[in-house]
């Protein structure tokens, strides 16, 4: 078929009424259904794709996965077929345009780019508990129409391109099918992916719908500094393009385009909660989740199952964006995405999972809503002569000034050569699992269901490291998180102790898919100096020779989080101690 197809002639039985678009894969027309009464959206594919043969077994398959979707946010397939040697699928027809149309038209504001997006996240949340990636979010692909109630509809389309997680019989994981601009790194590195890659590529279009900019924008045919942008270039910024928005969205869009998966939401839902937070919650204290529920990240997480089957929900936020409110002395990120081999470093990328994955959590909601303000409580003295006034309650925005400098922790671990990472702008379930399962916290802090999230009202962690080597890296990690009140803090370092202590003396058990054998981590007994608790952790089996010196305390209402891995027994254990003094010196009280 040489042609497009003109309004009124017919293919594989459907009458066509009129041309909605074209592009790459293929022309989409409204076309009449051949046995119901309706019009459907009628995608003919490109000819040269029809007739290459793996690409028609490609399609098959997808195409069947796609069917088998049913979600009011998403396009329905109804039925797919070959026609005249062309390959062709047929949809449920959306009367309306799609948010790149609305873009260009100028009707796209602030609200509706987040509201799109969120609606959006909830196809995508499906798609992904259903095992099935979309690989090319845009908004070209958000279909929007005007229900009878005169609300927006917005459906994702063009799960054509779909690939079942874990299908890899039909496509190579270099292959890259994504649309350049939106493209997540490791689809555009040629590595493995997972849902996450739509994640980002969720950001990157809440981005251009809230800029009316791609990310990473290029002159014409620069495609390879596209490509370079979203390998090495840190996410863009909107508050300095738009006025209105603030830093707070700065940081939702870094957090959905960070360039390692694990430091991206944990689901689209938490990502569009996120946004929606962020403009119009307030633009320095986080946002305000929509209703309490302290334990949501925890619940139905099993240890070692897939990220999208337990999504964080309603009780996760976010804080300065990376960059801001940093301590002294840290250098610029560094440009290239850390990639750790499978194996050795992967073993230690997960001795040290919760510190390298959080950073600033803000809860505003759950704080009582009739006390006093903390900085009016800490100067109003009590009633009562006998009572000393209360230190003031350390707050979110004061937590990365906590920290020691780069140069401190590398004078504290005796190595020059560490660089820092960016924050994770929210806890995440370990990747992996543990025997005996309580024992995460002993391991790493930061692990969600170790807290009580109703009552945190801060979270920052930073991670710093050696570049890699192929050799277990020298890594420090810290936590710091602040919850509502010092007897809070308290009681969250008791329920962490008890477990470090029911956790110490023993080994524990570190299991990952892609390990060919489990790691055991011998723990010794906790120990407790000048309100410092710490454990060692020792790894000496065949895949990895390590120690990891941990130590946690509290002070007024700040729970403090370190542990290093270093082969320096002497080193690792000072360090651990004086990094958490440090900390703890700079805390009021």
């Amino acid at each position: 078929m040489a042609h497009e197809l003109s309004a009124g002639s017919v293919f594989a039985g459907y009458r066509i009424e009129r041309m909605l678009g074209a592009g790459g894969m293929g022309t989409v027309y409204r076309a009449r259904n051949p046995d119901l009464p309706r019009s459907e959206a009628l995608k003919v594919l490109a000819a040269e794709l029809s007739r290459d043969l793996d690409f028609r077994a490609r399609f098959v398959r997808e195409a069947d996965v796609a069917a088998g979707l049913d979600h009011p946010n998403i396009v329905a397939v109804h039925q797919r077929g070959q026609f005249e040697g062309r390959l062709w699928i047929a949809m449920q027809f959306v009367d309306g345009g799609n948010a790149e149309d609305a873009l260009r038209a100028a009707t796209m504001t602030t609200a509706r780019a987040v509201y799109v997006i969120g609606e959006v996240a909830k196809a995508l949340d499906y798609a992904h508990q259903q095992g099935v990636i979309h690989r090319d979010i845009k908004p070209a692909n958000f279909l929007l129409s005007r229900a009878a109630g005169g609300d927006e509809r917005v459906l994702l389309s063009d799960f054509g391109i779909a690939r079942a997680l874990g299908d890899t019989g039909l496509t190579s994981t270099g292959s890259v099918l994504a649309t350049l601009a939106y493209a997540a790194p490791e689809v555009l590195a040629g590595q493995g992916f997972d849902g996450r890659a739509d994640l980002y590529s969720l950001g990157c279009a809440l981005f251009r719908l809230l800029t009316g900019e791609a990310p990473f924008a290029a002159g014409a045919g620069a495609a390879v500094a596209v490509v370079a942008g979203h390998l090495h270039q840190p996410p863009p910024t909107v508050s300095d393009r738009v006025p209105g928005l603030s830093a707070a969205m700065d940081a939702v869009i870094a957090t959905a385009m960070a360039k390692d998966p694990m430091r991206r939401f944990t689901s689209a839902g938490e990502f569009a909660h996120a946004a929606a937070a962020a403009l119009y919650g307030g633009a320095t204290d986080g946002w305000v989740p929509p209703s309490p529920a302290p334990h949501v990240i925890s619940q139905g997480a099993v240890p070692g199952s897939p990220w999208w089957q337990h999504p964080v929900g309603s009780v996760t936020a976010l804080a300065t964006p990376p960059g801001h409110g940093w301590p002294p002395g840290l250098p610029p990120l560094p440009r290239r995405p850390r990639r750790y081999r499978r194996g050795v470093a992967a073993v230690a990328a997960v001795m040290v999972v919760a510190a390298a994955a959080v950073t600033a959590v803000t809860m505003t909601s759950h704080q009582p809503r009739t006390a006093t303000p903390p900085s009016a409580a800490a100067l109003s003295p009590t009633s009562s002569s006998t009572t000393p006034p209360q230190p003031p309650i350390v707050t979110r925005s004061r937590l990365p000034g906590l920290l020691p400098p780069l140069d401190d922790v590398k004078n504290f671990v005796g190595i020059q050569n560490l660089v820092a990472h960016e924050p994770m702008l929210q806890p995440q379930t370990p990747n992996g699992s543990i025997n005996p399962a309580e024992c995460w916290p002993a391991v790493g802090g930061g692990v969600p269901s170790a807290y009580d999230l109703g009552t945190v009202i801060g979270f920052y962690g930073l991670t710093i490291d050696e570049p890699p080597t192929g050799t277990a890296p020298n890594q420090v990690g810290q936590l710091i998180v602040a919850f509502r009140d010092a007897a809070t803090a308290q009681r969250h370092l008791a329920d962490l102790a008890s477990i470090w202590r029911r956790c110490g003396g023993r080994t524990v058990t570190l299991f990952r898919s892609e390990w060919r054998r489990p790691v055991e981590l011998s723990t010794s007994v906790p120990e407790v100096v000048d309100g410092i608790t710490t454990m060692v952790l020792t790894a000496q089996g065949p895949v990895l020779r390590v120690r990891e010196d941990h130590a946690i305390a509290a002070k007024n209402n700040v729970l403090v989080d370190v542990d290093i891995m270093t082969p320096d027994t002497s080193r690792g254990q000072q360090a651990v101690i004086g990094i958490t003094n440090y900390i703890l010196a700079k805390i009021p009280g």
